[in-house]
C-alpha cells in the first residue's frame, strides 16, 4: 500500500495581523488569498502551501500534486511540525530537532515541540508533544478538509499554549517504498528525492509575527528571529496598537513586509498610536529595528498618540513579548512633561486637552541608566593663526533614562582647553553645552580627544578635535635674511594696526 506524506515545520510569531479566518467547513474552497498567503515549495508550483492565522487558529493548507500524482490521493501523509519557543538559535529551547520516523525521518532545522500529521489513506490524525524527552500524544483541537488536490487545516491556537512566536516548516512524502519526499515549505529547505530513510533539512524554515498586517508569504519571514513590544493605547470607547521590535531580517530603515505604513489620520472620532522612523514623516504600525545587543547601550523609537478626545483619560499599556531580553529596560518617555515611566512594572496615563491634539513619545529598551549622546563626534577648526584662540561648541545630550552625572570633562591636548563647566547633572532628554579653544603654537596640524567622565556604563565618553595652525593671511614684509622657512620667527610678527 502507497501513503505519501507531507510535513511541515512551523516557526511563526503570533501576535496580532489582519486577522484572516479560512472557513475548513465551506467544502473545500480555498479561502487563502493567493497574493499574501500562499508559498512555494520544494516542488516549485506543483505543489503550493499556504498560511495564515485569527486571533484563534492558525491554518495550514496545501493544494498539487505529489510526483505520483494528485497530493490528496491515498497513503499521502502531511507532517506538521511547531516550535513553539522560538529562540535565535532555532535549535535552543525546548523541543527537540529530531523528527518522528515516517518513510523519511528528518532531521529538523529548529527545536520543534509540537508534531502533527494527516494520512490521506484513511483521514486519520496524529497529533504529538515533546516532552520529558520523547515524542508523546497530544490532545490538540483541529478540524480539516480533504479533496480533490486541496487540504487545509484549522489548529486552536490555546492547545499550543497561546505561543507569542512559532516557527514553522514543511514537507510531503509518499509513503512507499521508492515514494518521494516533497513540498518542501518553505522552498529550499532539502532537494526532492525518493531515497527514503534519515534526511537532514537545510537551515530553511518560516518565522512569523502573527500580528496586524502581516504578509506571511514576505521574504521576511524566513529564517527570521525577533521580539517585539505592543504598545495599547486606549480612551473611552476606542483603542490602537502598534508594535517596536528588533528583528534579525530588519534593517534600521523602513523594512517592506515588515514595517506597514499608515493611512491619513481619520477627519473624527480617532485615538492612534504609531511609531515615526523619523519626527514629521509618514506613520507606521510596526518599527523594527536591526537585531543587535543593547545591553549596553539603548534604542530608542518615536512615537505619536493622537487623537480628537477633549479632557478624557488616555492609557498606554504595554504588551511585552517573553523573548525581551530580560536585562533590558523597556521605559516610556513623555516629551510634553518629560516624565518616564518603567513599562515592565507600569502602564502610562495622561488627560488630553481642550483641543485636537498630537502627543509625541520615545520607547526607550536597553541599558537601565543615563546615555551620552554627543551633537558631533568630531569637531574641526579649521585653519586659525597661530597664537590666535579660536573656539568652538559641541553638546553633550542625556538620552538615558536616569540623571547623567559628569565629574570631569579634559583634553589630552595643550593646544585644546575645554573652557566650559566641567562637572554637571543632566535629567533625562536635557543638554549642555562643552565649549573647547584651540590655540595653535606653530604652522602644523593638529589633534586631540575630550573625554567626559561620568555615571555612564564604558565611561568615559569622548569626542575627537583637530585643527590647523596657519600664517597671518595678511600679507608683510619680511626683514633682511628672514625667509618662509623660518616659519617660528614668522610667526612672532604683527602687522601693526595703522
Amino acid at each position: 500500500m502507497k501513503t505519501t506524506v507531507l510535513v511541515v515545520l512551523l516557526s511563526v510569531m503570533i501576535t496580532a495581523q489582519t486577522f484572516h479566518t479560512v472557513n475548513v467547513s465551506d467544502g473545500g474552497v480555498n479561502d487563502f488569498t493567493t497574493s499574501s498567503e500562499r508559498f512555494t515549495t520544494t516542488s516549485g508550483t506543483a505543489l503550493y502551501g499556504y498560511v495564515t492565522w485569527d486571533q484563534t487558529y492558525l491554518y495550514i493548507g496545501f493544494s498539487g500534486n505529489t510526483p505520483a500524482g494528485t497530493f490528496t490521493d491515498n497513503n499521502r501523509v502531511i507532517h506538521l511540525y511547531i516550535d513553539t519557543d522560538p529562540k535565535q538559535s532555532p535549535k535552543a529551547g525546548n523541543g527537540t530537532s529530531a523528527g518522528e520516523a515516517w518513510l523519511y525521518t528528518p532531521s529538523l532545522p529548529f527545536n520543534a515541540d509540537y508534531h502533527y500529521a494527516f494520512k490521506t489513506v484513511d483521514n486519520t490524525e496524529h497529533k504529538r508533544i515533546y516532552s520529558g524527552g520523547s515524542w508523546q500524544n497530544a490532545t490538540i483541537t483541529t478540524s480539516n478538509y480533504k479533496g480533490n488536490g486541496y487540504w487545509e487545516l484549522r489548529i486552536l491556537r490555546s492547545d499550543l499554549g497561546n505561543p507569542r512566536q512559532l516557527n514553522l516548516a514543511g514537507y510531503v512524502e509518499e509513503d512507499w517504498s521508492g515514494g518521494s519526499i516533497c513540498g518542501g515549505l518553505p522552498s529550499g529547505m532539502f532537494t526532492n528525492t525518493n531515497s527514503g530513510g534519515a534526511i537532514t533539512f537545510n537551515n530553511k524554515y518560516l518565522h512569523f509575527n502573527l500580528i496586524d498586517q502581516v504578509t506571511p508569504n514576505s521574504s521576511f519571514n524566513n529564517e527570521n528571529f525577533s521580539w517585539l513590544v505592543g504598545l495599547r493605547v486606549s480612551g473611552l470607547s476606542l483603542a490602537d496598537t502598534s508594535y517596536a521590535g528588533m528583528a534579525g531580517n530588519a534593517t534600521d530603515s523602513i523594512d517592506s513586509g515588515a514595517d506597514p505604513v499608515l493611512g491619513s489620520i481619520p477627519a473624527s472620532d480617532y485615538l492612534e498610536i504609531y511609531f515615526k522612523h523619523t519626527w514629521g514623516s509618514s506613520r507606521y504600525s510596526r518599527y523594527i529595528n536591526a537585531f543587535s545587543d543593547i545591553s549596553g547601550t539603548q534604542k530608542i523609537w518615536n512615537l505619536e498618540v493622537a487623537t480628537n478626545k477633549l479632557n478624557t483619560g488616555i492609557t498606554i499599556t504595554p504588551d511585552l513579548w517573553p523573548n525581551i531580553p530580560a536585562s533590558y529596560a523597556v521605559k516610556l518617555r513623555d516629551l510634553t512633561t518629560g516624565d518616564v515611566t518603567n513599562l515592565r512594572t507600569s502602564s502610562y496615563s495622561f488627560t488630553t486637552g481642550s483641543s485636537p491634539e498630537t502627543r509625541q513619545f520615545q520607547l526607550i529598551i536597553g541599558l537601565d541608566g543615563p546615555a551620552v549622546q554627543f551633537i558631533s563626534s568630531a569637531v574641526s577648526f579649521g585653519n586659525v593663526q597661530v597664537d590666535y584662540s579660536s573656539y568652538q561648541t559641541n553638546y553633550i545630550k542625556n538620552t538615558g533614562i536616569a540623571d547623567l552625572s559628569v565629574t570631569s570633562v579634559t583634553s589630552n591636548s595643550s593646544s585644546f582647553t575645554v573652557t566650559s563647566s566641567a562637572s554637571f547633572t543632566l535629567a533625562p532628554g536635557d543638554s549642555a553645552a562643552i565649549t573647547v579653544r584651540f590655540l595653535p603654537s606653530a604652522v602644523q596640524s593638529y589633534n586631540g580627544t575630550v573625554s567626559v567622565a561620568s555615571n555612564v556604563t564604558g565611561s568615559p565618553s569622548v569626542f575627537t578635535v583637530s585643527g590647523i595652525g596657519v600664517l597671518n593671511s595678511e600679507s608683510v614684509e619680511l626683514p633682511a635674511g628672514w625667509s618662509l622657512s623660518n616659519p617660528t620667527k614668522l610667526n612672532k610678527m604683527k602687522k601693526p594696526v595703522v
